[in-house]
């Protein structure tokens, strides 16, 4: 029997992918675990494995293509592919034939009905009522796109589908709702923007290029107006003393990397420090959901990692069970495989909070965009060396400490300042009072 193999979810919320490259070609014989497609994400690029030993029978969506999660992309048979092509054919032949004796519609994998051809109506107003409805149930979409324009009170028969066979995406929702707080493109359901509206392509001068707009890249843009025009960006600042943290390290790094062959990461006592005070602050590990906010138990911490291709955000699953040694290896792993492209789709989902090192490229400050659906993201800077005052024997004097600034952008919506500036403030507390004895394992 044929397998269909559908676009996998390769992230939390992640609700579309782009098909990067064919590995294999229709014909070509496929094992079990090999990979076969390379699929492109705002969180990850990633080899995905055929789940079946057998023959790749159909590529049902080109290199290139914009594929909502759990759509087909491709059939897998077993050697013998032509008769498999064939039953796979007369198959869906024999569906649609019954769907239209039935007056239906051929539904889409992921459960979205797909438009078919219907004999013309007279127009009335109760017809284009009925129209409108039915073409709310057939538009198709992806999870997030529907949820966003739930969120907006938008029906998807409004907003005119610009992806492939007329599929809303999340920049059609946006730019819908852009148009009707302005006021604009509200007279009929689906509108154009006006010719004169719309800014014709510049031409690069002598001193100027256009520069190609990478899968990625667009995704991550999509993914970062998302977040800005959807979720309420609140900050709160603190410093932090890190000098017993750089002297506990400077005492244990030899050791730890004599045992481990790696460094013993800074942004392991930020993690360690993190979820101890998201016990504390249970509220941060959340996410909005509309019409209640969804806490989550378990504490998997999101890392992101400047990869080749852009920053990626792959996940810590249960840190707050890891020592600070396992914490340690688990970044190390994560940021040597996302550099090589080798991720898991496991990788890459269940993040239920971010921390984000800007320290690493030399940062001292930074306000970082909250990743849906998550509600919050932690932003430690690079560690530096500060004259500080200090308090000794009731005199104040001047000092020079390690100092690093955490910076906290949280979801207002979820949290409030006050809550907000507590949690942060206990990740400063663990951090600057470490001791020497603390548990490296």
């Amino acid at each position: 029997m044929p397998t269909t193999i559908v676009m996998p979810q390769l992230g939390e919320s992640v609700a579309e992918g782009i098909i990067g490259k064919w590995l294999k070609q229709e014909g070509d014989r496929v094992e079990r675990d090999e990979p076969f497609v390379e699929v492109i994400t705002d969180k990850v690029n990633a080899e995905i494995p055929s789940p079946v030993t057998g023959v790749l029978l159909k590529l049902t969506q080109p290199e290139g293509a914009t594929v909502a999660v759990g759509e087909e992309i491709a059939i897998i048979g077993d050697e013998d592919g032509s008769s498999n092509r064939a039953a796979s054919a007369s198959t869906t032949t024999a569906e649609q034939q019954s769907e239209a004796s039935n007056g239906g519609s051929p539904m889409d994998h992921d459960g979205s009905a797909v438009a078919v051809a219907s004999p013309p109506l007279e127009k009335s107003e109760g017809s284009t009522g009925r129209a409108r409805g039915e073409r709310a149930e057939r538009v198709r979409s992806s999870p997030l796109v529907r949820r966003l324009a739930d969120e907006h009170g938008i029906s998807l028969a409004e907003v005119a589908g610009t992806g492939i066979g007329g599929r809303v995406s999340k920049n059609d929702i946006l730019q819908y709702v852009s148009q009707r707080d302005s006021g604009a493109g509200m007279a009929s359901p689906v509108t154009s923007p006006a010719p004169s509206a719309v800014q014709a392509p510049r031409r690069p001068g002598g001193a100027e290029e256009h520069i190609p707009i990478s899968p990625i890249r667009k995704l991550i843009a999509e993914r970062m107006t998302l977040s800005k025009t959807t979720i309420p960006h609140a900050v709160t600042i603190v410093e932090v003393d890190m000098t017993r943290v750089v002297r506990f390290r400077e005492a244990r790094k030899d050791e730890f990397r004599q045992r481990e062959g790696i460094s013993l990461s800074y942004v392991a006592f930020v993690i360690k420090a993190t979820v101890e005070a998201i016990k504390e602050f249970p509220n941060v590990n959340s996410e909005w959901g509309g019409d209640h906010i969804l806490r989550k138990n378990d504490i998997n911490i999101s890392v992101a990692v400047d990869a080749p291709d852009g920053l990626i955000t792959p996940v810590i699953h249960g840190a707050d069970q890891m020592s600070l040694a396992g914490l340690s290896k688990a970044i190390t792993d994560l940021a040597v495989r996302a550099r090589n492209k080798k991720l898991t789709v496991q990788d890459m989902q269940g993040g239920t909070f971010t921390i984000n090192n800007t320290g690493a490229i030399g940062s001292v400050w930074s306000m970082s965009i909250i990743p849906p659906p998550q509600c919050g993201i932690l932003a430690a800077a690079a560690i530096v060396k500060r004259p500080v005052v200090i308090e000794q024997d009731g005199q104040d004097l001047f000092a020079v400490r390690h100092m690093m600034n955490l910076s906290f952008s949280f979801d207002h919506r979820i949290l409030d300042g006050g809550y907000a500036a507590g949690f942060v403030d206990a990740v400063k507390l663990k951090l600057e009072g470490w001791t020497a004895e603390y548990p490296l394992y």
